[in-house]
């Protein structure tokens, strides 16, 4: 079962997207990946394997973003490969993309077609945040009680 998770805030948003991804491993998964905003562009980091993978393979990457995105992934469509390990990236570079569920249904237009699970899939092009853009926070949350913990 895949997991979801996203960070905004004041903190380096990695070590928190990578703590919350091991809290999601008990769903079981195949791959996981982050994607953090930095300086307006997004670096990427994506394994197949466990969460430890993924977090040796973060350490190699300067992260220090403070908006983030990261996802566990079990494949039920493509094989189990760093390629097909999400966060997918458009090919612009400016939009990284998470989901539950096959491409077919939610349709990735401008998405990159480096795995097999995203290759060739039609669709419209999914909403576009863009940074800068103003995020109703909400800071009774359960997220962001949760992400404080």
């Amino acid at each position: 079962m895949c997991g979801i998770i996203g960070y905004i805030g004041k903190q380096k948003a990695a070590s928190i997207l990578l703590e919350g991804l091991k809290r999601l491993e008990y769903r079981g998964y195949d791959s996981a990946g982050i994607a953090v905003l930095q300086q307006g562009r997004i670096d990427v980091a994506k394994k197949a394997g466990r969460v430890e993978v993924l977090v040796q393979e973060a350490a190699r990457h300067s992260f220090s973003g403070t908006t983030g995105i990261g996802h566990t992934r079990w494949a039920t469509h493509g094989g189990v490969t760093d390629a097909n390990a999400h966060p997918h990236v458009s090919s612009d570079g400016k939009l990284a993309l998470i989901h539950n569920g096959e491409p077919r249904q939610i349709g990735h237009g401008g998405m990159t077609g480096r795995g097999d699970e995203d290759a060739g899939t039609p669709g419209p092009a999914p909403q576009r945040i863009a940074p800068g853009r103003r995020v109703q926070r909400r800071p009774d949350s359960r997220f962001i009680k949760s992400a404080r913990a």
